[in-house]
């Protein structure tokens, strides 16, 4: 069985522990996820089928139990008895995943040309990808009048101008290079057409 599908099955079973409360489990598997990737030696001692379980569970307890849920701690000793100590982060990914849907969270990664360090434009963009998710709120699976838009802002010379915006499996690209791409291509297809005319 693929990780990923394991990883869909175990954040599954933790979201329907009873009593347990959908944000603090993800606080929860955050905090376990970046302790078990802190260094490439503290990965290979959880994940090493050399190093014992007790050993591993030892140090979970002293470093997680009074930071995190016990539905958190009970399956992370649950991954540990299993060898599967590797699918931690796929499970916090597939928790979020979850989670957004639940909770009515909309994650959008903007990319522009260059870092926007004024923060009223970024407040500005933000309010505009906000309202745009929400004119398509079908589209993205939104049930509640509002949403909550998590954003993420990234630049990247290479698209020359404008933004792009990806949700989900959706890409709104409003770049130059995109614009110019097209352009060339219409062009192109222009001049092909012609070609043929005068055959």
């Amino acid at each position: 069985m693929r990780n990923t599908e394991v990883a869909k099955r175990y954040a599954e079973a933790i979201s329907l522990v009873k009593g347990a409360n959908a944000e603090t489990l993800e606080q929860g598997l955050r905090l376990a996820a970046s302790v078990f990737s802190t260094s490439s030696m503290i990965h290979e001692f959880f994940v090493s089928p050399r190093v014992s379980p007790v050993d591993k569970k030892n140090l979970i307890e002293k470093h997680l139990k009074s930071k995190v849920d016990d539905a958190v701690l009970n399956l992370l000793f649950l991954l540990i008895d299993k060898g599967r100590a590797e699918v931690l982060q796929e499970i916090l990914d597939q928790l979020i995943l979850a989670n957004d849907k639940k909770l009515g969270r909309v994650r959008a990664s903007v990319t522009t040309s260059r870092e926007i360090i004024d923060f009223e434009a970024k407040d500005q963009l933000a309010q505009q990808v906000e309202k745009s998710i929400l004119e398509k709120k079908n589209l993205f699976g939104i049930e509640n009048e509002k949403a909550d838009v998590l954003i993420s802002h990234k630049s990247n010379p290479d698209i020359l101008g404008g933004v792009i915006i990806r949700i989900g499996d959706y890409v709104l690209d409003g770049s130059v290079r995109t614009f110019i791409n097209k352009w060339k291509k219409g062009v192109s297809e222009h001049k092909m057409s012609n070609e043929r005319g005068w055959q």
